[in-house]
């Protein structure tokens, strides 16, 4: 890993503790994954660093989604008093994970986390706000 980026852990605490999903973190979890998206050749990638650029991450999260290896599906979005409920799941659809967080975006980021963890990496250890 190259000095100054983050890895799954560094993105997965500084996001639980409460922190808004920036682009920088998209990024780096971009190149951790190894989506396609970092690819300048790869057809979306154009449109995913606009979104970006743009601070529509909401938008980029959903495209990020889309592209990942497995692509992951958002299953679904749910308002509670403590914030945002995400439910996701790779496709072939396996068993769906789950992440609270304060914001929307954090919710989803999480899930991709852990789903990534949870498909191609080792697990990424539940905290505070996280649930399985």
């Amino acid at each position: 890993m190259a000095r100054g980026e983050l890895s799954l852990f560094d993105l997965n605490d500084r996001i639980l503790l409460g922190g808004k999903v920036r682009e920088e973190h998209v990024w780096s979890y971009v190149k951790l994954s190894e989506s396609p998206l970092s690819s300048r050749h790869h057809p979306s990638s154009k449109r995913f660093s606009a979104l970006l650029e743009a601070g529509a991450i909401f938008e980029a999260l959903l495209l990020l989604a889309q592209d990942l290896t497995p692509p992951a599906e958002l299953c679904s979005f749910q308002r509670v008093c403590d914030g945002w409920v995400c439910a996701a799941a790779a496709r072939p659809l396996s068993k769906p994970v789950r992440a609270l967080h304060q914001t929307l975006e954090g919710a989803i980021f999480l899930t991709l986390l852990k789903l990534s963890s949870a498909t191609t990496r080792p697990r990424i250890p539940s905290k505070q706000g996280a649930i399985s």
